[in-house]
């Protein structure tokens, strides 16, 4: 092969090998691109796949959200019916609170009244709590004055005792005996006088027994006297 054909098959082989590093350098930048734009997608896939993600979750909160704005608005609705019944029941029982009302109404003046009594009859227990102080002041006043007094007439000496109360009780107990002695007599003096009462009773009723007899024999003397007379008579008639 002579030198010219080698020469053309070496620049034929020059551009091939230039086109070929051309198209592998076009291949690397677009196996480059590809390469990114394969990482772009994976990267998109990957946002797309977490954005699935949130919003499957999203969903899943949604659905729970719903099912308990569902449990709620059952409950509402239930509430509402219920607060529709006792609207319902309030309404009906609304003349029973009026009359009810009307009664506290009449029953707090009544209070009222009471009150202004019991004020009244407080303002006079007050009045009649210091009229019984100034009483028991007096009572109390009264009460050493008797004291005294019967300590005088007991002859006790209230300085020179210590207890002047409990002798003045002794001797009122002493005296309380003899009187209660005395009294015992007295009732024994009454019995036997009451023993001679009826004594006497039972002779004055024999005296008025033998009188009523003497009595009663004297008319008998006197009606058998006028029948002797009326004898008497008769037979001086008859035989003159």
């Amino acid at each position: 092969m002579d030198d010219s054909v080698m020469q053309q098959h070496l620049v034929h082989y020059k551009q091939a090998t230039e086109s070929a590093r051309e198209e592998l350098a076009a291949l690397q930048t677009k196996h480059q691109s590809l390469h990114s734009q394969l990482l772009d997608a994976r990267s998109k896939i990957s946002s797309q796949e977490a954005l699935v993600q949130d919003l499957r979750e999203a969903i899943d909160k949604h659905q729970e959200t719903e099912a308990r704005q569902s449990s709620l608005i059952s409950s509402l609705r239930e509430r509402i019916h219920n607060t529709e019944k006792e609207m319902a029941s309030i309404a009906s029982s609304k003349s029973i609170m009026d009359m009810k009302l009307q009664a506290l109404s009449k029953e707090n003046e009544e209070i009222k009244e009471r009150a202004q009594q019991m004020e009244i009859k407080s303002k006079d227990c007050l009045s009649n709590w210091n009229k019984t102080k100034q009483e028991a002041g007096d009572l109390q006043r009264r009460y050493e004055e008797f004291v005294s007094r019967l300590a005088s007439k007991l002859s006790i000496d209230l300085a020179e005792s210590d207890k002047p109360m409990e002798m003045i009780i002794s001797l009122v107990g002493q005296c309380c005996k003899e009187r209660d002695r005395q009294r015992t007599q007295i009732i024994a003096l009454e019995e036997n006088v009451k023993s001679h009462e009826v004594e006497c009773k039972a002779s004055r009723e024999t005296v008025r027994r033998l009188v009523a007899d003497l009595d009663h024999e004297q008319k008998l003397s006197a009606s058998r006297a006028s029948d002797l007379n009326s004898v008497r008579q008769v037979y001086s008639l008859y035989f003159i």
